[in-house]
């Protein structure tokens, strides 16, 4: 027990840790709407262990917090623990341009272990959404000045969340997540008056930063249907429950103004709270197993929009509308995995091989001077899991493909390479020697 406390304690402060590190350097046209762009689920380390599937799959060696009840595969006796990093390369397109961006950052924490015979607990850290952007603009006034605009903005928002997956019996599991969303967003709008003679304009920045700190919920449950003695059928439902969250948002104003002798920054400062609303959203999962050893999944998710749908409290906003037609948000994502033949004493055979693909209809909407796009997704992904000596902890390297956007407006591509731990460790046995 002082082992898993103490392991514990560790593992509470990385999360404290990894959590104070928000900057990716990205410049991700995308997640400037909003509160950030969330990551896809489908293309993270974190789904690789699942073949690209979410809703149904369960396992007694790693960690799936997209459906709670699944924290119930958990064995007794045993603590897993998963903790991942990614690397991404992002290639930003139009029909004109395009260019490169990479970075990596850890990707998840997790870990889980019994309470009970039919209690079971997890614990974890996961990137909710990421902001990071730059842009700049340069418009002509009636009277012949220019005028650059320049707009950034930075900034993530975590979630921490603790779960709990029930056995209500052999077949039946029920479970529920309660997450914590916290983090801050950053935005900057610069006015910039180009010329030799601006006596007449007032160059002016405008920054806001908005802080998300609140908890929601979200459910789970999962049907295990005994086919036969080799096959199986699970079936999975998640539920996140709506919420409209309340943010902490401050807006400075700085105006130059210059006179004969120097110049000086008037700041106008305001402290208010906007509204974050997050829609409810309904995942449905089947997948089919044999021999413990063969696994084909597939996934249906919708939601009223993806993410957090985002109102300022200001009558008079600081920055102008975003844009932003929050549309129906549809996934449907396919799965299948050699899971490894765990009692062979041939290693390559035991190796597990996870390959899965996703389409997310309406990601993103937007309301332009042209019409409404819809900004959608797709991508696939393939991950290998290499066994740690015979026990049922093993090392999961990862690699994922997605595409977002078009070229006629933008076209946003990521290539991540993803390495996880996954220990699944029996910790609560007193061993005796004679």
């Amino acid at each position: 027990m002082k082992r898993l406390i103490g392991s514990t304690t560790l593992l509470i402060l990385a999360l404290l840790s990894a959590s104070g590190h928000a900057q990716n350097g990205f410049n991700l046209p995308y997640s400037q709407f909003g509160i950030g762009s969330a990551p896809s689920a489908y293309s993270t380390p974190l789904s690789g262990a699942m073949g690209g599937t979410l809703y149904s799959t369960r396992s007694n060696n790693y960690v799936n917090p997209y459906n709670p009840a699944s924290y119930a595969a958990v064995e007794s006796q045993t603590f897993v623990l998963d903790i991942g990093t990614t690397m991404q390369r992002y290639t930003v397109s139009d029909n004109l341009n395009s260019m490169n961006d990479f970075d990596g950052n850890l990707s998840h924490l997790t870990f889980a272990f019994p309470l009970t015979s039919w209690w079971k607990t997890a614990i974890g850290l996961t990137p909710y959404s990421d902001m990071e952007y730059a842009s700049t603009r340069i418009t002509t006034l009636a009277d012949g000045m220019q005028v650059k605009t320049v707009y950034d903005g930075n900034g993530e928002v975590f979630r921490v969340f603790w779960g709990n997956g029930f056995n209500i019996n052999k077949k039946l599991s029920i479970g529920f997540n309660l997450n914590y969303l916290h983090g801050n967003i950053n935005r900057a709008i610069t006015f910039d008056f180009l010329g030799s003679d601006t006596n007449y304009y007032v160059d002016s920045r405008r920054l806001k930063n908005t802080h998300v700190s609140s908890v929601y919920f979200d459910l789970g449950t999962q049907y295990v249907m005994e086919l036969s003695e080799r096959d199986q059928l699970i079936f999975g439902l998640s539920l996140q429950l709506p919420r409209t969250l309340t943010t902490h948002d401050t807006a400075w104003i700085y105006t130059l103004a210059e006179n004969s002798d120097n110049a000086s920054s008037i700041i106008d400062t305001s402290h208010y709270t906007s509204d974050a609303e997050l829609p409810v959203g309904i995942g449905l999962g089947v997948s089919y197993q044999h021999d413990q050893r063969w696994q084909l999944s597939a996934d249906l998710h919708y939601a009223p929009w993806n993410g957090m749908k985002y109102k300022e409290g200001l009558s008079q906003p600081v920055f102008p509308e975003s844009g932003v037609d929050y549309v129906d948000n549809f996934t449907a994502a396919i799965g299948g995995a050699w899971l490894g033949d765990a009692s062979s004493s041939n290693y390559w055979r035991r190796i597990g091989i996870y390959v899965g693909a996703h389409y997310d209809i309406g990601r993103l909407g937007l309301t332009l001077d042209s019409g409404k796009e819809r900004i959608d997704e797709w991508g696939a992904g393939l991950s290998l899991a290499f066994p740690i000596r015979k026990g049922r902890s093993r090392i999961l390297l990862s690699a994922a493909y997605s595409n977002m956007g078009t070229r006629d407006l933008m076209r946003v591509e990521c290539l991540s390479f993803g390495i996880t731990l996954s220990s699944c460790e029996q910790w609560f046995i007193k061993r005796q020697y004679n």
